[in-house]
């Protein structure tokens, strides 16, 4: 029997349709005690065609943000990034790279009057020291 032929009958006869779990569907209305082990993807045809709709909460999309932790630094220089002289402005910042030994953090000092590179720390952990 297909289940459009078993949705029109279930449908006509106003059966009412219980699933406990995904793979059983349990008819129970004159047929008392009746069940049948049916896969689930004709379960849910099914579903569709007599149009009942499961509850479904979706799921809380996992976010490791926590806040702000640890001090920020004030910003000095307000995105004015051009120096007037030599050593009067440096930058930095944190790269990570991943191996297949673990992970290596970079951290290069830039001059901003010339754009070289003043000195660099390469270190396992992303830390300063």
């Amino acid at each position: 029997m297909s289940c459009q032929a078993i949705g029109q009958a279930i449908s006509k006869n106003n059966m009412i349709i219980i699933i406990p779990c995904h793979r059983i569907l349990s008819i129970d209305n004159k047929l008392k005690g009746f069940s049948a082990n049916i896969n689930r993807k004709k379960v849910l045809k099914l579903m569709n065609i007599i149009n009942i709709h499961p509850k479904i909460k979706k799921r809380k999309k996992y976010s490791s943000y926590k806040g702000n932790i640890g001090k920020v630094a004030d910003n000095i220089l307000n995105r004015n990034f051009k120096a007037d002289k030599l050593n009067q402005k440096w930058t930095t910042d944190v790269s990570e790279f991943k191996f297949s030994l673990g992970k290596c953090y970079l951290n290069p000092m830039l001059d901003m009057f010339n754009n070289e590179i003043v000195g660099y720390d390469l270190s396992l952990s992303p830390n300063y020291k």
